[in-house]
């Protein structure tokens, strides 16, 4: 505010101007609005930014003709760490697997915490598979890494889907849901390697996983199949596996079927 002071004949001769700092109620606002974007943990965008960036990149794909690559990456066992080695231990975990998903993309490509264990990433400017693929092998290399929580180190692996547009899907919709269905069959063959969605007619490598050389992680999941490598498994072997864990179980698939449900 501004006061303009005058003498006996009218004239200004001075003004009084009055305020107050604002900084810090605008760097409220500027966090305010980033937690409306951003996950508070590991910092990155949410799911909210993601799907935003997503329907951006489709656009922007359909104007230049190009493709792009999505993909769900879930951590294995993630629930098991929580539930045995306390929160704090699975925050650890979500930060370092965070970080190697980051290290392993480019400033141009996207990476996003989902919501729980479950990340996200688009590829910008990859439109086939082996170029995909080529990304996801060098996060699976970066993984296991032992994670230290207090006295109790984790190996962290992931499981991951993964999709290419427009093959394997025209819209956002399409391709969450075409993602999520190849990471669920992932996690289903084991974990610990990724996976495309079996779309007709699309490059090959849709049926099949990949796992690093390294050793195994321990079955912290409790999963009677184990996290194992999964080097080179065709459709078959995919089903086999599936119809194994469907009888072994049951709950636990139809949990993980209802979490990966699409809206």
């Amino acid at each position: 505010m501004i006061i303009p002071f005058v003498d006996t004949a009218g004239r200004i001769t001075h003004f009084l101007s009055t305020g107050r700092d604002v900084t810090r109620r605008l760097q409220k606002v500027d966090q305010l609005k980033r937690r409306a974007t951003h996950d508070l943990l590991t910092n990155l965008p949410n799911r909210s930014l993601f799907l935003d960036r997503l329907g951006q990149t489709v656009k922007l794909a359909v104007r230049r003709s190009e493709g792009f690559a999505l993909a769900i990456a879930d951590i294995d066992g993630f629930t098991s760490v929580n539930d045995t080695l306390g929160r704090d231990a699975g925050d650890a975990l979500l930060l370092s697997v965070a970080f190697q998903l980051v290290q392993r993309v480019r400033d141009a490509d996207t990476v996003a915490r989902l919501g729980g264990d479950e990340f996200g990433l688009i590829l910008a400017d990859v439109g086939n598979r082996a170029d995909a693929a080529n990304v996801f092998d060098k996060i699976i290399a970066a993984l296991p890494l032992a994670v230290g929580a207090e006295h109790h180190p984790v190996r962290s692996t992931v499981s991951i889907g993964a999709c290419v547009f427009p093959t394997d899907g025209g819209n956002e919709a399409t391709l969450m849901q075409h993602a999520g269905v190849a990471m669920f069959k992932a996690k289903r063959a084991g974990g610990n390697g990724y996976l495309f969605f079996d779309a007709p007619g699309a490059q090959p490598y849709e049926y099949r996983m990949y796992g690093s050389d390294g050793a195994a992680a321990p079955d912290i999941a409790g999963d009677p199949v184990g996290i194992r490598n999964a080097q080179s498994l065709n459709s078959r072997d995919v089903r086999q596996r599936d119809r194994e864990l469907e009888l072994t179980q049951p709950k636990k698939a139809g949990t993980a079927a209802k979490k990966l449900k699409v809206q």
